[in-house]
């Protein structure tokens, strides 16, 4: 279904043509057969089809207009006040300059810090906010970049005031519908993938133990955890906070659990360490390895 004009701000109706062109497709990355891996959605374009996206992206940057982008996105995010079929697509292009910028296209990447924190000039107080110690900690001495800084990030962490405590209801891919062994979830929403997935730190789920970082999202490759009440669009990222940063940092601040089909772009010993890791904390994943 087409983009409907009447949900999204008027002086943002001109990015409408190349998002539905390619918003939906640039979510999903597709298995080559030929190259034996899945591969981004930017990967499949022109050099044709790429120049129209390079005009919008640099329109964009000179209307100022990517902030207005976010938090229209944010407004809508979660709370079904917006179709799908509108809200995908025009994230689904921001995806897809995240994807150019990655294959190092210009403007698409340029100048842009994948860190996604600051470390902070002066220490702050937290105890207000109720955090367990390790992400109180981090919260004390850092500031997440925020849900609406730039999707070429492949990662985005809260924003202090962005971070919140969730339960089952609070899981829009899911709306109403109710899993056996979830009733009892509860998390802090900690951050978002380039794709829209909720990254969140564990308080009390069926699949992991407390303190675990754990995704969820519509195109997350699960499913993730251990033991029967697995969910199919999650994935246990790691056991523990302070391991899933230094496992960022490591890998240049990507999350392969997010994107399983840049695996393959890795040298071969890299790559079946990282199947290896990923397949320990979710066993019924299909691209792990033992």
């Amino acid at each position: 279904m087409p983009i409907s004009p009447g949900y999204v701000p008027s002086e943002l109706h001109y990015i409408i043509p190349l998002a539905e062109r390619h918003g939906s497709d640039a979510r999903i990355a597709q298995f080559d057969h030929a190259r034996g891996r899945h591969v981004l959605y930017a990967e499949t374009l022109s050099a044709e089809d790429i120049e129209p996206l390079r005009q919008l992206f640099v329109e964009i940057a000179v209307n100022g207009h990517g902030p207005l982008i976010e938090s229209w996105h944010k407004g809508h995010d979660c709370k079904g006040t917006c179709p799908p079929e509108t809200t995908w697509p025009i994230y689904g292009l921001l995806s897809l300059f995240r994807q150019l910028g990655e294959l190092g296209l210009p403007p698409f990447g340029d100048g842009l810090d994948p860190k996604p924190f600051v470390r902070l000039m002066t220490p702050r107080m937290v105890k207000q906010f109720g955090l367990p110690s390790d992400l109180a900690r981090f919260y004390s001495e850092n500031e997440g970049v925020g849900r609406e800084s730039s999707p070429s990030r492949f990662v985005r962490l809260c924003r202090l005031d962005e971070v919140a405590r969730i339960a089952w209801r609070d899981i829009h891919i899911f709306g109403t519908d109710e899993f056996l062994g979830w009733g009892q979830f509860a998390a802090y929403r900690i951050g978002i993938s380039a794709f829209g997935d909720e990254i969140v730190y564990v308080l009390n789920a069926p699949v992991c133990p407390a303190g675990s970082i754990l995704t969820i999202g519509v195109d997350v490759a699960g499913p993730g955890g251990i033991g029967s009440a697995t969910l199919e669009p999650s994935l246990v990222l790691a056991s523990s906070f302070a391991e899933w940063l230094k496992r960022l940092e490591t890998c240049g601040w990507s999350e392969y659990g997010l994107g399983p089909g840049d695996l393959a772009k890795l040298p071969a010993a890299e790559e079946l360490q990282q199947r290896r890791y990923y397949q320990s904390l979710n066993p019924g994943i299909t691209w792990g390895a033992k």
